[in-house]
């Protein structure tokens, strides 16, 4: 088994060289609740410190390869990949109406103890969140522990969500989709 600072990228979030944008998100929401300290997944298996640096490579890995230029600079200089440009563009409509049908098929369970790990990767209060996005602290908490019966009705959680997940860069139509499937159990 590889030490942690010689997995590569794409080791680190255990995604193909050719995975697009959709996939290294997926990935790297998966990641950070596997390895986030309070995290049942990784108990035992990892140092409190190695779990810490895991998580910085991952968030290092994301912010690579998630960023088109960024990504071409280490496919080709890190890593020695000989690929044409085209491979880096945008995706396309039809690449799009491709990966939604994928991910029905394979959604990632999103619940507030993960946006809630999301959140304290990436250093933000949820006092930062309520200030920005004009939701109430009640709403953001309750969004985080699943209290469902604190939204008057399941269109405000929607509206929420959605708001949350963009003030953390996530895909919010995603986490909405994710999230209220929880919803119904």
């Amino acid at each position: 088994m590889k030490r942690i600072e010689d997995l590569n990228y794409y080791e680190l979030l255990d995604i193909d060289k050719d995975s697009t944008a959709k996939d290294i998100q997926d990935a790297y929401l998966f990641s950070i609740t596997k390895y986030h300290p309070d995290s049942i997944a990784s108990y035992g298996l990892l140092s409190d410190e190695q779990k810490k640096q895991m998580l910085e490579r991952i968030e290092e890995a994301y912010k690579t390869l998630i960023n088109e230029d960024k990504r071409e600079y280490y496919d080709k200089n890190i890593l020695n990949l000989k690929r044409d440009k085209t491979f880096y563009k945008k995706e396309t409509k039809k690449d799009i109406k491709i990966l939604k049908e994928k991910q029905k098929e394979r959604s990632v369970r999103i619940n507030g103890q993960v946006l809630k790990n999301i959140r304290e990767l990436k250093g933000t209060t949820l006092e930062e969140i309520s200030k920005k996005t004009k939701i109430s602290l009640f709403y953001l908490k309750a969004i985080e522990e699943d209290n469902y019966k604190a939204f008057p009705a399941e269109i405000f959680l929607k509206g929420f969500l959605r708001s949350y997940a963009k003030y953390l860069g996530l895909d919010p139509e995603e986490i909405v989709r994710n999230y209220t499937s929880t919803t119904s159990q």
